[in-house]
């Protein structure tokens, strides 16, 4: 396998999407059922220990700060032996759904790593002004600091939407390891930070799938493909393309 594959998850919900997170048509394609992701997990767990290799060659990652980061997901993944790296939009804290502060320090209390997700999650951040760029970082750099009283050193771009001015911003902001939403398992360095690929599951996966993934080159080679294509789309389309899958997701 490769020497290290990151896997980006959302919300894991046990019953219901509305449990947590954000519930707009492109954020529900990616809530995970409970039971599914402990499959997942489990299955990833044999495989380490079937071929000898460290936990560590498998990251799990979380993006937008839903409740269930602390009540589904992180209980699942310490069964098994697991860290995550939980990234939250800071806009959303305390609010209904999403983690509250005394939840956010509980889940570094127990090993997890606490990352910021921008401030409040914009839907394409590479089109914001420059201030507006910074201002996100900032704000939810900030924010994260001040509730577990430290220097925040991770994050994760929302909606895929980075840039040479949104990675500037992050680094500006003192973040020293990007996530972005591209599925590979290079890493490259931009100033002083260290950009690492990943590769997202939505509800529609299962063991199956998550475990090509996992073991397979030619499936992230093919993932990687459609990435560059949508990626391409994306900047064609600018709005538009946002438009457009709001529709196909509601159909």
């Amino acid at each position: 396998m490769a020497s290290q594959i990151v896997l980006m998850y959302h919300d894991v919900v046990r019953r219901d999407c509305s449990e947590s997170g954000f519930q707009n048509p492109t954020a529900l394609k990616y809530k995970v059922k409970a039971i599914e992701f402990e499959r997942q997990v489990a299955a990833i767990a044999d495989y380490l220990k079937t071929k000898r290799l460290p936990n560590d060659k498998i990251e799990f990652t979380f993006d937008d700060g839903g409740v269930t980061f602390l009540t589904e997901a992180a209980p699942i993944l310490e069964r098994y032996g697991f860290r995550g790296k939980f990234f939250i939009a800071t806009s959303r804290i305390d609010t209904e759904g999403f983690l509250t502060k005394e939840q956010i320090v509980e889940l570094q209390r127990r090993g997890h790593i606490i990352g910021a997700h921008s401030h409040t999650h914009p839907e394409r951040m590479s089109a914001l002004t420059e201030q507006q760029i910074e201002d996100e970082w900032n704000t939810s750099v900030r924010i994260l600091d001040c509730i577990l009283g430290g220097k925040l050193a991770y994050a994760s771009i929302p909606n895929g939407y980075s840039s040479a001015e949104v990675l500037e911003a992050m680094l500006q902001a003192g973040i020293t390891e990007i996530h972005t939403s591209e599925p590979t398992t290079a890493c490259r360095r931009h100033g002083g930070a260290m950009v690492k690929g990943r590769y997202a599951i939505t509800d529609a996966d299962t063991v199956g799938s998550v475990m090509k993934i996992v073991d397979s080159r030619f499936t992230r080679i093919v993932k990687a493909a459609r990435f560059r294509g949508l990626a391409l789309a994306k900047t064609l389309l600018g709005e538009s393309y946002l438009k457009i899958r709001k529709t196909l997701l509601k159909e």
